[in-house]
């Protein structure tokens, strides 16, 4: 049997397009249901009344809350999986990192919320992560966190685009400037740094300065941790 089947609705709601509300919907399942003058294929007419409920509501229903114990018990995620669920996320500009179930509650924050969640997460299934905070001559700093195996970063300017990971050799002046071009700005000067929820302080492990000289640029990996007191602000 062939299980395909298009349901053609005259109720003013067409599947694909989205109702002002849930309860709008709600209203409208009785009498679309009532009004389905399908074209069956393989299903019979009853069928298709009585799934068009059903599909509206799956249309309608909210997606389940994400939470930070989700994403990290999540056995299929990767850094691609990760950048895909913030698409509706907005953007807030916070003096400091909220905590990873707060930002995810909120769908609003920054860069660095972004970036340190999957720092976090990512870390957690496997991946070796580098958190990357870059200044940028007449805008807001940024930061990114780039996954070694994918050899790209994952950006929260990104998460409305079809491409969510932005490949990146792994050099740190490299992700500068990647991260440059891509807010039309020039950059000043890149940290690698460390981040936990625990201790919410940026520790830096690696620095590049623009105008330095690149063969005295750290290693292009990810940078060990030394006894630095210097944090970023």
């Amino acid at each position: 049997m062939n299980f395909r089947y298009r349901i053609k609705v005259s109720a003013g709601v067409a599947f694909g397009r989205r109702p002002a509300s849930a309860a709008f919907a709600a209203n409208r399942l009785g009498s679309i249901a009532s009004r389905v003058t399908a074209v069956p294929v393989g299903l019979p007419k009853w069928t298709c009344r009585a799934l068009a409920p059903i599909l509206v509501f799956l249309m309608v229903a909210p997606a389940p809350a994400m939470s930070y114990e989700h994403l990290r018990r999540d056995p299929d995620l990767t850094p691609r999986k990760f950048s895909r669920q913030f698409a509706d996320f907005q953007y807030e500009l916070l003096d400091h990192v909220q905590p990873a179930d707060m930002f995810l509650r909120r769908k609003r924050g920054d860069c660095d919320d972004h970036a340190s969640l999957a720092d976090d997460v990512l870390t957690h299934k496997g991946f070796e992560t580098r958190l990357v905070h870059v200044r940028l001559v007449g805008l807001t700093s940024h930061a990114v966190c780039y996954v070694t195996e994918d050899r790209a970063y994952i950006d929260y300017n990104n998460r409305n685009v079809f491409f969510t990971l932005t490949r990146s050799r792994p050099g740190l002046r490299d992700i500068a400037d990647k991260v440059a071009r891509s807010l039309n700005a020039n950059w000043t000067a890149a940290f690698e740094y460390e981040f936990s929820y625990e201790d919410p302080r940026k520790r830096i492990t690696a620095k590049v300065v623009r105008t330095q000289d690149p063969r005295k640029d750290p290693p292009p990996r990810k940078a060990s941790p030394p006894a630095n007191p210097f944090l970023v602000e």
